[in-house]
């Protein structure tokens, strides 16, 4: 554990904190002692001052090589279960001094070089053989050695290398500060990573006459932990709302890139070398801190229960005076551009293992209820909510709040990250006695027609109606705020326009008479493009466009003409495949006819039923020619028509370039 005590940290939600530690030192090798997951921050982020004027010469820590690697070059090699004789095992050929039982002054004492020990199933009739002074074999019991000494100095750096290598396999990594010998005053700041502090809030509510608005005191109590494995003893203590940017980097493991292998007779240049890195961006504000509903159920007492429930409350209801007066928030915020810090003013001691909440805001707000309808939050009842403004000066941590209002608990909420001077819903609860249906339309109108090519470009509107019916079934006249999400190419049209707006919202606010229904309708529209090839319009379609002055008298004549013109080519498409039909219907004819002309004849009965056949396949064959004369003329019809319709849509309007 680092000699220097921890004396400030500021903590932050993204999993980081930022460590001060501070204290008197001397000598020139100080160790602190950290988590293995904590390194690679610490050789990142480590910065060391010292304060007397003294010399900061190296920082020092094990290289983490896997147990292998880095016993590889030991002489010692000891088993968890069975150390001692793997010692004397491995010190075979060194020169010790063993202690035989006994105190130190009367014990009998043997020197030599350790020849083995004896391979008994028995560990107590074990033996060790060694070679003394005198060059004799002494057999000396395991169980009787009460000391080893090792008098060669290879074996006793082995021996130390490998406890130190076995120690560093655990889950804590030393690392050493090398410095001038002196006197130090020493600074040490680094960032660790560390759970993320919460924060939780209290909103103590008195409602005016109305009982649509009041005064509340709004309390926040941050909480954090102390996972750093020592107690922490009067630290200062901040808070960070907001997100700075961080991210993991291995520093700690080391790698030894991969080189190409070279041969005496080539000459090869090495490929480039490249590291993996990552990076954790922080998330988009808005999106990280969107507003979250989780309402508890909620119905109006009946009167006899109310009054059941006035006579079991005790006479000491929680007040925002009362609230106030006992604790006291013990932070000061401080606006740091990205980020706002609660710094609390009073320190904190915090045993290993333990958490805290410490308080650190308690200020005096107004607030206004109001009913929120949100289907995509939650369908059917609006939900009851606070409205406030944050006017603390501080911003606000995103946690959950406890509501109690006039000594009731009312429900709970969640606070968004808030900057000062923003407002706030807190949806606390259900309100079942208010139902709301909506019902969706939608139509599509034109409102605009150029052409592109062979295809007619329609630009239209696409209207969604949302009705809503609303159902009052409780004794109170309400008004409801209802509210849908923006949709960046829709824009809202109609009488109805928006009452309040946010980044992301649109807020309408509509009455609700007790015992009664209500109709509430928005309009949203959108411009939409598509195309249709022209051949697919119709004439009674331009009609439509003429007499909705979409088309000129002009570009109405023209395509109409180019209507024709692709009705012509049709139906001569139709009585091309037609006369195909037939051609190919004559070939099989004639092909018959000459199957029956092989078998007859050429003289009597026969050769004059030959004669009609000849005429038959001559009379098919003038057909055939006629037909191939006329699918001509048809395709140079058809070419001509063509070229007339790229005229026509050249001169038909073109869309605008922007």
């Amino acid at each position: 554990m680092s000699q220097l005590p921890v004396r400030q940290i500021v903590l932050y939600k993204h999993g980081v904190g930022f460590f001060t530690r501070e204290g008197k030192f001397t000598g020139n090798s100080l160790d602190l002692t950290f988590k293995h997951g904590d390194v690679n921050d610490i050789l990142k982020s480590l910065v060391v001052v010292d304060r007397t004027g003294g010399q900061i010469r190296g920082i020092h820590y094990q290289t983490p090589l896997n147990a292998a690697e880095r016993l590889a070059n030991t002489s010692i090699q000891l088993r968890d279960d069975n150390s001692l004789p793997d010692l004397i095992r491995d010190l075979r050929g060194r020169q010790v001094t063993m202690r035989l039982g006994g105190e130190k002054r009367s014990a009998e004492m043997a020197t030599g070089r350790i020849i083995g020990m004896t391979d008994d199933d028995q560990p107590d009739a074990r033996s060790v053989a060694i070679l003394a002074t005198n060059n004799s074999v002494r057999i000396l019991p395991l169980d009787g050695i009460k000391e080893i000494k090792i008098n060669d100095a290879l074996a006793e750096q082995d021996l130390s290398y490998f406890l130190d290598s076995i120690m560093s396999e655990e889950q804590r990594r030393t690392i050493t500060l090398r410095m001038n010998d002196s006197d130090h005053d020493l600074l040490i700041h680094y960032v660790a990573p560390s759970p993320t502090w919460r924060v939780s809030y209290r909103v103590v509510a008195e409602p005016d006459d109305s009982g649509m608005a009041g005064k509340a005191l709004l309390q926040g109590w941050g909480l954090f932990d102390n996972h750093i494995g020592e107690d922490l003893e009067n630290i200062a203590v901040t808070l960070v709302a907001g997100q700075p940017i961080s991210f993991m980097y291995d520093l700690f493991a080391s790698r030894i890139p991969q080189r190409p292998m070279i041969e005496d007779e080539s000459r090869v240049t090495p490929g480039p070398i490249e590291y993996e890195q990552s990076f954790a961006s922080g998330a988009v504000m808005d999106a990280m801190y969107a507003e979250e509903l989780d309402a508890a159920p909620y119905a109006e007492p009946s009167p006899k229960l109310r009054s059941q429930a006035s006579m079991a409350r005790l006479s000491a209801r929680p007040s925002a005076e009362s609230v106030k007066k006992t604790t006291n928030a013990a932070a000061e915020g401080k606006d740091s551009g990205e980020t706002f810090q609660y710094i609390v003013n009073e320190p904190v001691t915090v045993k290993r293992g333990e958490s805290a909440l410490v308080p650190i805001l308690s200020n005096d707000i107004k607030y206004e209820r109001e009913l929120l309808y949100n289907a995509q939050k939650l369908p059917n009842h609006p939900v009851a909510a606070l409205k406030l403004t944050n006017n603390t000066g501080l911003t606000l941590e995103r946690g959950p709040v406890t509501i109690i209002e006039d000594g009731d608990y009312k429900g709970e909420a969640i606070v968004p990250f808030t900057r000062s001077h923003e407002s706030i819903y807190l949806p606390y609860a259900v309100e079942l006695g208010i139902h709301i249906r909506e019902d969706l339309r939608y139509q599509r109108t034109l409102a605009g027609l150029a052409f592109k090519g062979e295809y007619a470009v329609f630009d239209e509107y696409e209207t969604e109606t949302t009705a809503y019916h609303i159902d009052n079934k409780t004794s109170r006249n309400a008004i409801i705020t209802l509210e849908a999400h923006k949709r960046s190419d829709w824009e809202v049209i109609g009488t109805n326009k928006p009452t309040d707006e946010t980044v992301n919202t649109n807020r309408w606010q509509t009455k609700a008479p007790s015992q009664s229904q209500a109709l509430f309708t928005r309009e949203e529209r959108r411009r939409i493009s598509r195309s249709e090839h022209l051949k697919s319009i119709s004439h009674k379609q331009i009609q439509e466009f003429l007499a909705d002055k979409y088309l000129d008298e002009e570009a109405f004549r023209q395509l109409s003409t180019l209507l024709e013109a692709y009705d012509y080519i049709e139906q001569v498409h139709k009585a091309n495949a037609r006369l195909i039909e037939e051609r190919q219907s004559l070939y099989k004819e004639q092909e018959q006819l000459r199957q029956n002309m092989g078998s007859l004849g050429t003289a009597g009965r026969e050769g004059e039923l030959r004669s009609r056949i000849l005429d038959q396949l001559a009379a098919s064959q003038d057909r055939i020619t006629t037909i191939g004369q006329t699918l001509d003329e048809n395709d140079s019809k058809i070419n001509k028509a063509q070229v007339r319709i790229k005229q026509l849509i050249a001169q038909l309007p073109q869309p605008s370039s922007t």
